[in-house]
Order: C-alpha cells, then structure tokens, then sequence
C-alpha cells in the first residue's frame, strides 16, 4: 500500500492525552502509515507508564529512608 505523508503533529495527541491519545492515534493513522501509527500507540504507553514509574521509584527511596521528607522535621 501507498504510503502518504502522515503530519508529525499527530504524536501531540498521545502526548497530551496518554494511552487514550495513542489508542485514537493507532486507529487514525494506521490505513496511511502503519509504522508510524505503531509509534503512536508506544508513545501513548510510554507516556502513561514512565511517571508512574518515577513516582513510585521516588516513593520506595522515602520509604527506604534514602530520600528524606522536609516534611519529616514537622512531625
């Protein structure tokens, strides 16, 4: 199948919307460019997972005693 030009600006959607953003972008892109609407949909998951990720590593250091609270001086 031909491929036609797909606008970057579409990665913008699973940006700013997450893995819904990248489900929407799959489905838009995917008869015009598969690869790029593969990408869209990764990028939508990563967009969803990696702060989840960062708040939870966070979190496990605070509980570890790593990272201390300023809140911590307060109790």
């Amino acid at each position: 199948m031909a491929k036609s030009k797909v606008s970057h600006f579409w990665y913008l959607v699973p940006i700013m919307f997450g893995w819904l953003g990248g489900v929407v972008g799959f489905f838009a892109v995917r008869g015009r460019d598969e690869n790029k609407a593969r990408n869209l949909f990764f990028v939508g998951l990563a967009v969803t997972i990696i702060p989840y990720v960062i708040i939870f590593s966070i979190a496990g250091s605070v509980d570890a005693g790593l990272i201390v609270s300023p809140f911590a001086l307060l109790t």
